[in-house]
């Protein structure tokens, strides 16, 4: 066997330069950033914040005023969520590209953690298949979900909006109606087929629905409003509902919007794929979850025309704001990327419910000679209504 040798040094010294050179590049790298850091950051880290989402004792107000002293960039303490951005990161949130800031990587990390990677691709495929089929679904499918309400209406509403079962059971039907044997799609994975967007829709529309109950029932006046826009289109199209006369019913699309913008909390979470510098220099490291708290944008005055604490459904027509469109008036759907691909199934579905109703309830605080007062809200994943009294007086328009 024959060894060959070299009789200077000059391979000695490439391999001594080789993790010197390593070594340097990586301290340079360091270095860089750290310079970056030092010179356009104001502040080294997000400010830490208390946690009003969690608090027994929070204050809206306080909580938004708080949030807005951090420059809306902060650290909920107690919280799994590393960053939560406010208003002027709207943008930012929702532009930035998937292989960025990653919504997909947390919902399955959250929903099925468990999934195989075959599972997901499936998963996947089939919900491009179940789009077109809830869109053919529409016409058919809200008579028989309008006598599904017209039923439990006559039973107990409020306890058919905390079913979450009976939802779901309507979630299924309108993914899937009679074709379950062409998708091949066995009865134990119906629930989790169903589309994340959609499932999550079904499971939050009592609490949505239980905040917009309450908000029409503080004012005698919206809630004529509505009723009488009922009344307009009954007096055209008799009692049935269909798509085109849900469409008709701007003032009720406007009334939903808005009792939607003042509950909102959250855009989903998403994932850091990369290192992100904020504009203010706010460094979010790969791997961090981050959120876009939209009670800073919703409740902002100069984006929907003054007293934005305020029930103002008129404001909406105003902002040219639909229930079924996304836009900066409207996040409850997201923005971006992140859009729900099924809200206008969503929209109709909650226009659905409240038209029916609004057709067969009056809506109230009750005693009409005391005067009714709003207590507030509790925060949470949605903003709840701290009031929970509701009059309902059976009756037909």
């Amino acid at each position: 066997m024959i060894f060959y040798g070299f009789k200077d040094t000059s391979w000695s010294m490439l391999v001594l330069f080789i993790p010197l050179g390593f070594l340097f590049f990586k301290l340079l790298k360091f270095v860089s950033k750290w310079l970056i850091l030092r010179q356009y950051r104001k502040n080294p880290f997000a400010v830490i914040i208390k946690n009003y989402e969690r608090s027994a004792d929070s204050n809206l107000l306080e909580y938004i005023e708080v949030f807005k002293k951090s420059e809306y960039v902060s650290k909920f303490i107690g919280s799994k969520t590393d960053l939560i951005l406010g208003k002027p990161y709207l943008k930012l949130f929702c532009g930035l590209p998937e292989s960025t800031l990653s919504q997909m990587k947390v919902y399955i990390k959250a929903f099925h953690k468990n999934w195989s990677n075959s599972t997901h691709f499936e998963s996947q495929k089939l919900n491009r298949r179940l789009m077109p089929i809830i869109s053919s679904n529409f016409e058919t499918s809200i008579q028989k979900v309008e006598y599904i309400i017209h039923e439990n209406l006559n039973k107990d509403f409020l306890s058919f909006l905390e079913n979450g079962d009976t939802l779901i059971d309507i979630a299924i039907w309108q993914c899937y109606g009679e074709n379950q044997e062409e998708l091949a799609i066995p009865n134990d994975a119906f629930y989790t087929s169903i589309p994340t967007y959609f499932y999550l829709f079904v499971t939050l529309l009592g609490y949505a629905f239980s905040n917009f109950l309450v908000d029409i029932s503080l004012s005698k006046q919206i809630f004529q409003k509505l009723e009488n826009e009922q009344r307009m289109i009954m007096e055209r199209h008799a009692r049935m509902i269909t798509i085109e006369q849900l469409d008709e019913m701007v003032y009720l699309d406007a009334a939903l919007t808005e009792s939607l913008r003042l509950g909102n909390n959250k855009m989903s979470i998403k994932e850091a794929l990369c290192d992100i510098f904020l504009p203010n220099g706010v460094f979010i490291p790969k791997k961090s979850l981050v959120q876009f708290n939209t009670i800073s944008h919703n409740r902002s005055a100069s984006t929907f025309n003054g007293h934005p604490h305020e029930f103002i459904p008129e404001r909406h027509p105003e902002l040219g704001t639909k229930l079924d469109v996304t836009s900066k008036t409207n996040l409850v759907w997201g923005l971006g990327s992140s859009e729900c691909p099924y809200r206008r199934y969503c929209a109709i579905v909650m226009k659905l419910f409240a038209a029916t109703l609004i057709r067969s309830y009056k809506i109230s605080q009750g005693n009409t000679n005391q005067d009714t007062t709003h207590e507030g809200y509790f925060l949470d994943y949605f903003v709840q209504h701290a009031k929970s009294s509701l009059y309902l007086k059976m009756r037909k328009i």
